[in-house]
C-alpha cells in the first residue's frame, strides 16, 4: 500500500507539471498572439469637479520606515485633496504604534485625509486588515499598496479612468517594478521571473480576455466587485487570488495597465524569498480547493 501511494503521489505531481506546463505554453502563444492587437483599455477623463472619492489602503505590519515612505508617496499622488482618503492599517505590535502614528503625521501634509487605524487583533491577517479598514470609509474605489511599493504621483490618473469607463470592471492591475533588483544574484532572479508573470503570463490574460488574478499590491478596485465577490477572506493565504476569482465567476471582468510600474522590494535573503514562495504555493494551493 506504501509504494502503491508513492506511485499515486509521483503520478499527481506529473500530472500537475504537466497542466502547469501547458498553462504556461498557451500564455505565451496568447501572448505572442496579441501583438496582432491587444484591446484598447477605455478611459474616461472627466473635470476634476467630477471625480470620485478614492480610498488608498496600505496594510502595514511592523513596517518601520518602508511604512513611512509609502505613506509619504500615496499622500503625493495627484488627486483632488477632498477626494482622497490615506489610511495606515496598523496591524503590528501595540507597543509601536505611537511611533507609527508620530512618523506618519510628520510627513503626511496636515491638508490630506489621513486615516490611522489599528483593530487590535489579526483576525484573517491582511485581509481582515483591509475589511476592517472598508468599514471607515464610503468610497467607490479602492487602492491598495503594501508597505514596501512607492506609487507614482499619477498612478490614479492612470488607473481609475479605466474604472470609469467600464463598470464591469472589478480592479485595474499595475505592473510591479523591483527598487532592488541588483542586490545581489537571488534579487535579480526574482526580477526576471516577476517581469515575465507580469510580461506573459498577466498581459496575456488581459489581451486573451481570460481571467486574470489582482497581485495584492499596486491596483484599483472597484468596491462593488469587492462586496459582490463577497469580500476579503481571510480563510486562506492569498487573499488577493482568492476574491479576484471570486468576482471572475460572477462575471467580473479584470485589466492590466502594463506600462504603469509600481516599484517594490525584493526579498534580499534566501529564507526570506523561501517563506514568500511557501506562503503563496500554499495560498494558491488553497484557493484551488476552495
Amino acid at each position: 500500500m506504501h509504494g502503491l501511494s508513492l506511485f499515486l503521489q509521483f503520478a499527481l505531481c506529473i500530472v500537475l507539471i504537466s497542466v502547469f506546463t501547458l498553462s504556461i505554453q498557451l500564455a505565451c502563444l496568447a501572448w505572442i498572439r496579441s501583438f496582432r492587437g491587444a484591446p484598447e483599455l477605455k478611459r474616461a477623463f472627466t473635470d476634476d469637479a467630477a471625480l470620485p472619492h478614492v480610498l488608498v489602503q496600505l496594510p502595514v505590519c511592523n513596517e518601520g520606515a518602508l511604512a513611512v515612505r509609502v505613506a509619504a508617496a500615496a499622500a503625493a499622488m495627484d488627486w483632488p485633496r477632498d477626494r482622497l482618503t490615506i489610511q495606515i492599517l496598523d496591524d503590528g505590535e501595540s507597543s509601536g504604534h505611537a511611533a507609527v502614528v508620530e512618523a506618519v503625521q510628520a510627513v503626511v501634509p496636515a491638508h490630506v485625509r489621513l486615516q490611522i487605524l489599528r483593530r487590535g487583533n489579526r483576525v484573517g491577517f491582511k485581509a481582515g486588515n483591509l475589511a476592517f479598514g472598508l468599514t471607515h470609509s464610503d468610497a467607490p474605489f479602492v487602492a491598495v499598496f503594501d508597505a514596501d511599493f512607492v506609487p507614482p504621483a499619477d498612478f490614479l490618473r492612470r488607473t481609475i479612468p479605466a474604472l470609469l469607463a467600464d463598470s464591469g470592471l472589478a480592479f485595474v492591475q499595475a505592473r510591479w517594478g523591483h527598487a532592488n533588483r541588483g542586490a545581489n544574484w537571488l534579487t535579480r532572479v526574482q526580477g526576471l521571473l516577476l517581469d515575465s508573470h507580469f510580461a506573459v503570463e498577466q498581459e496575456a490574460r488581459y489581451r486573451a480576455g481570460v481571467p486574470m488574478s489582482f497581485n495584492g499590491s499596486a491596483g484599483v478596485w472597484n468596491r462593488t466587485a469587492i462586496e459582490q465577490g463577497g469580500g476579503w477572506s481571510g480563510d486562506t493565504l492569498t487573499e488577493d487570488l482568492d476574491l479576484s476569482m471570486r468576482c471572475m465567476m460572477q462575471g467580473w471582468r479584470a485589466a492590466m495597465v502594463p506600462d504603469l510600474v509600481v516599484p517594490g522590494e525584493l526579498p534580499q535573503t534566501a529564507a526570506a524569498w523561501r517563506a514568500q514562495q511557501a506562503r503563496w504555493t500554499k495560498g494558491h494551493a488553497q484557493v484551488a480547493r476552495k
